[in-house]
């Protein structure tokens, strides 16, 4: 009878144990994503520096538009 209350209350605890584990991994993950975002960000106009300034700069403008939109929901 006391070994299935422990077993319940040690499931409950490693219930709870996993939803803070999924928690802090989706915040680890978030955190992650807008690293690499901002590192993208700032290589891409090295990856087309061979387009005039003008067209280099609306294509950075789009992207960031589109991403901005995607984050934000609106398609």
């Amino acid at each position: 009878m006391l070994d299935g209350i422990i077993d319940i209350l040690t499931k409950i605890g490693d219930f709870f144990s996993s939803v803070v584990d999924f928690i802090v991994s989706i915040f680890t993950d978030l955190a992650n994503f807008i690293k690499l975002l901002g590192q993208f960000v700032a290589k891409f106009p090295d990856w087309f520096s061979w387009l005039p300034v003008e067209i280099l700069t609306l294509l950075v403008l789009f992207i960031g538009v589109v991403v901005l939109l995607r984050v934000l929901g609106r398609d």
